[in-house]
């Protein structure tokens, strides 16, 4: 089998997943990773070309065309339509990759022109989606149809989300269920009781990841005679949430640390005793297996998807409304032992049964399943 698989955007945990299928497929199947130039801008990884021990990987141009008059045409029909146009370097990459197979990923400039050509080329097509029936009722009317054209051309729906393997089966659709996870991280000693109690949060600083909701909670937890801090860390915040912690007075337990990664967040979950996603819409949240990767209790936002498949009530966290009353009773709580000492092994344990290793083995047998 000759596999290509066509990203719209590179990170880390993709990355991962995408080696470990090449290695479960083996040396007798070529997997092309086709996907952006790594120095775009709408990322703050320094690292993410992949290991090509076992795959190769082309680069495609963001900028679809070399005509300027072009490339602002295509600009005023993205606005207008809202949804964005195939880019016109995709053909020729696959051209040169001639695959058997191609699997593209959510609805994009790539997957439209991937999955376009692989319907002119007669070529059996796969669709990764983090998409069930809510969040295609989010997205644009002209974007939802292109999502369903390439749910119905699919022979196979790789699933990175409940909602979406729920979708999948009900269209009667072949579907392997792979949530977005990292590599087992190495074995560190028993977590360390130590004060303060410490909660994290890691990713974009947004609306829409509730920051503002999880500093209206610290605001609730503060004075209340429980030493803790809160650690947030992302980069591009869409509001001044640090004039938002000084307006609340907890700006001496809040800590901003930026954009981290690498050993630095390795170091800072090992450090961290609760990681909190206090989203308002989130498909998955990769943020949440990381944490349960180093045996972090969890307080998720049932509006992200991760909270079906990494959370189990009372034993490693709890599943939370977007509510600062109800998450900072939930801190409260956690801080006041309402979990017991094995924790941070049931998070390990649940990150381990979806973990890329696993969802690796279960999507290369789906893969070989179509030849």
């Amino acid at each position: 089998m000759k596999l290509a698989i066509v990203v719209k955007t590179m990170a880390p945990y993709r990355t991962a997943l995408y080696e470990e299928i090449s290695r479960e497929l083996g040396s007798e199947d070529e997997v092309c990773l086709i996907g952006p130039e790594l120095d775009a801008p709408d990322h703050d990884w320094t690292d993410l070309r992949p290991s090509e021990e076992f795959l190769s990987f082309r680069q495609v141009p963001s900028r679809f065309v070399e005509s300027r008059l072009l490339a602002r045409f295509y600009r005023n029909q993205e606005k207008s339509l809202r949804i964005p146009l195939p880019s016109l370097a995709m053909s020729k990459a696959l051209n040169a990759a001639d695959p058997d197979v191609v699997w593209v990923h959510e609805c994009s400039p790539f997957v439209l022109s991937a999955a376009g050509w692989a319907w002119k080329k007669g070529r059996e097509l796969v669709f990764s989606s983090e998409l069930g029936q809510e969040g295609r009722s989010r997205l644009p009317a002209p974007l939802r149809a292109v999502h369903g054209a390439v749910t119905r051309r699919a022979k196979l729906i790789i699933a990175h989300t409940r909602d979406t393997e729920l979708m999948a089966r009900e269209k009667g659709k072949e579907v392997v269920f792979a949530p977005h996870a990292i590599r087992e991280p190495s074995p560190a000693g028993p977590r360390e009781s130590k004060a303060p109690y410490t909660f994290l949060h890691a990713g974009s600083l947004i609306h829409r990841k509730g920051i503002d909701i999880l500093l209206k909670a610290v605001r609730e937890l503060s004075g209340r005679g429980r030493e803790f801090r809160l650690i947030l860390a992302g980069g591009k915040p869409d509001e001044d949430y640090e004039a938002m912690a000084r307006e609340f007075s907890i700006a001496d337990c809040v800590d901003f640390s930026g954009f981290v990664e690498g050993d630095a967040l390795e170091q800072l979950y090992r450090d961290t005793d609760c990681f909190v996603l206090a989203s308002r819409y989130d498909t998955y949240g990769a943020v949440t297996h990381e944490a349960a990767s180093y045996g972090c209790a969890l307080l998720i936002s049932r509006n992200a998807g991760s909270s079906q498949v990494l959370v189990e009530d009372g034993l490693n966290g709890w599943v939370i409304a977007p509510d600062a009353r109800d998450l900072a009773e939930k801190m409260r709580e956690v801080m006041d032992g309402g979990l017991s000492a094995e924790a941070g092994e049931h998070s390990r344990m649940l990150a381990k049964k979806f973990g890329v290793e696993n969802n690796a083995k279960r999507v290369a047998e789906a893969l070989k399943a179509l030849d």
